[in-house]
């Protein structure tokens, strides 16, 4: 069910006859509604324009871009990144230059399309179920170490978005043979890690083991963009693929937004973490919610009604939770509570108490 919606304004949502609490989308750290971004959006736009449909490859090279990329590198920790102008062409950029490599591709169900919609990858043997928080590791083992003259290219999840659960990533410390391994960071960056560096901060140090890292910018940091960072042999090449030269690139105004905003996505995220905590703690004797990730998905729990009984009977209610088929159309749909830095306590308080009416005590 689609509720056309008019205005949201990052805790509640607007139609043309009701006013709802908004608890669904990605923006966790509310970042696109905050009149402070907004305010450096605006600068931006004025120095740079409200978008910048050239190539990377023309006669004019906009400093923006290196600045936002050595950024992106010296924050992640990497040697190199280049950005695009959303995640998905990101991904798509480095799996078409894998294309053109030897590497022998082991996926997991957690992947995003933007890494199997290539008919290439489809014909891959190894199509490896990984379940969320206790990976099949020794599977991965025994593949990579049981075939010593093949290289590998292992494309992961950091985290399964409609479950809010993230991916363990111990099985790299056992590696013991170069390997390749692309991560797509989108639903981490910008709120795992001490400092919201995403998944990297909890890798295990293995140096056979090469790390990628690609995500959309358009989650948790709020700019509709991408960013691709790793071993700089691998981005050199990669910005010299059609995918990066004859595609347009983000929006300028938006990356300088994002640079100046970097005291305000620390606020975001502390607030976010509040508000985590918080429903952790409201609906602990029900919920089981960890408080590990800001979605929280509810079709695991002893719900007594259907779970479309359960989006209506909350839609009634004027609480807008998130409730889609992913990945695709014929998927079932999947109920999700999303929990944002710009919800206050009594929001929480009030979704709490209306999902304990249909959920039995865990």
């Amino acid at each position: 069910m689609q509720i056309p919606v008019n205005r949201i304004n990052g805790r509640k949502a607007f139609t043309s006859k009701d006013t709802y609490l908004y608890f669904a989308g990605t923006a966790y750290l509310g970042i696109p509604f905050l009149a402070k971004f907004q305010k450096e959006v605006e600068k931006g736009f004025k120095t740079w324009g409200s978008n910048y449909g050239s190539s990377r490859a023309g006669n004019l090279d906009l400093r923006i871009y290196r600045e936002a990329e050595t950024y992106f590198a010296d924050w992640l920790g990497m040697e190199s990144a280049l950005t695009f102008s959303s995640g998905y062409l990101a991904a798509g950029a480095f799996i078409e230059w894998a294309k053109g490599s030897n590497y022998k591709i082991i996926r997991t169900n957690g992947d995003h399309p933007s890494l199997w919609s290539y008919e290439h990858l489809e014909t891959k043997e190894s199509k490896m179920g990984f379940k969320p928080g206790e990976m099949e590791n020794q599977e991965v083992i025994r593949t990579i170490h049981g075939n010593p003259e093949t290289s590998f290219l292992v494309l992961c999840t950091s985290v399964n978005p409609i479950l809010g659960h993230i991916y363990d990533f111990s099985w790299i410390k056992e590696i013991q043979k170069s390997i390749l391994v692309l991560i797509d960071d989108s639903h981490g960056m910008g709120l795992l890690g001490k400092e919201g560096r995403g998944i990297l901060d909890f890798l295990p140090q293995n140096d056979l083991v090469k790390i990628v890292v690609v995500s959309s910018l358009g989650k948790a940091l709020g700019v509709p963009a991408g960013v691709l960072s790793g071993p700089q042999n691998i981005i050199e090449k990669i910005k010299t693929s059609p995918f990066f030269l004859s595609s347009s690139p983000c929006g300028p105004g938006f990356l300088q937004a994002f640079l100046k905003s970097d005291s305000l996505y620390k606020i975001q995220l502390e607030k976010l973490r509040e508000n985590m905590s918080c429903f952790k703690e409201i609906s602990q004797k029900w919920s089981g919610y960890t408080s590990l990730h800001p979605v929280f998905c509810l079709k695991d729990l002893p719900i007594t009604i259907s779970q479309e009984d359960l989006f209506l009977n909350l839609w009634k209610e004027k609480i807008l939770i998130s409730s889609f088929p992913y990945p695709n159309r014929e998927s079932k749909a999947m109920n999700r509570v999303v929990i944002l830095s710009t919800h206050k306590k009594k929001d929480l308080k009030k979704i709490s108490r209306h999902l304990e009416k249909w959920i039995g005590k865990m």
